[in-house]
Parts: C-alpha cells; structure tokens; sequence
C-alpha cells in the first residue's frame, strides 16, 4: 500500500466531495486507523505506482475501501473495464482539470481539520 500523506489525503476527499470515484457511493472517514469497510475513504492511483504512476494529486482518487481492493494493481481505464455497464462516470470532482473550488463539498469534519494539521505519512 502506498503512503499519502495526510494534508494530502484529506485534499483529494475534499476535492473529491468525499464521493467513490468508481462506484459514485458516499464514503466516510475511518474513526480509527486501518479501519475497514464498505464505506471507508480510501486514496487510489489512477494509473499505480508499479506500472509507473506518480504520487501527483491528478493521479490520486477518492474510493471505497471495496472498489480500491477490487482495483488493486490495475489501471483506472482497465479496472473500469470490468465494471457493469451501468457504472456512473467519474464525478466532477475528480477531474484533475476541473477548478478546485469545491468549499462546498468540503464535509464539516475535514473542514475543522485546518491546514495546519500535522499529519505524516501512513
């Protein structure tokens, strides 16, 4: 599992309005570390870091805990494939070239965290 630090995780989940990008289905934050679930936000690359993706924000995703264990090493587009057909697509949110003034989608409990939050890396 590759580490996100977590100023940068908690960017991605606000950018991504704490929204799968693969299934659409609303995640929450773990109450603890490592927690598991259906429902629990994960960090996913788009293309992994074994097939040469970068730790860049554009190649980072929000997803559930079951769609990033699904995924495991294979490309969005290749994952993808293996979706029903009636896979909502990737949400605005996640679209590396959309704006990123998102303060509405900012859940409240991400929002009290503060920039200033010391987070390392898991």
């Amino acid at each position: 599992m590759a580490c996100v630090a977590t100023s940068k995780r908690n960017r991605i989940w606000r950018r991504d309005g704490m929204i799968c990008g693969y299934c659409g289905k609303p995640v929450r934050r773990s109450a603890f570390p490592r927690e598991r679930g259906d429902d629990v936000a994960t960090i996913d690359h788009r293309t992994p870091r074994s097939q040469g993706g970068s730790g860049e924000d554009a190649n980072l995703l929000t997803a559930c805990m079951p769609c990033n264990v699904a995924k495991w090493d294979m490309s969005e587009d290749e994952f993808r494939a293996t979706l029903p057909p009636a896979s909502p697509p990737l949400h605005p949110g996640a679209d590396a070239s959309a704006p990123s003034s998102d303060a509405a989608l900012i859940p409240n409990e991400l929002a009290a965290e503060g920039a200033g939050q010391v987070g390392g890396e898991l």
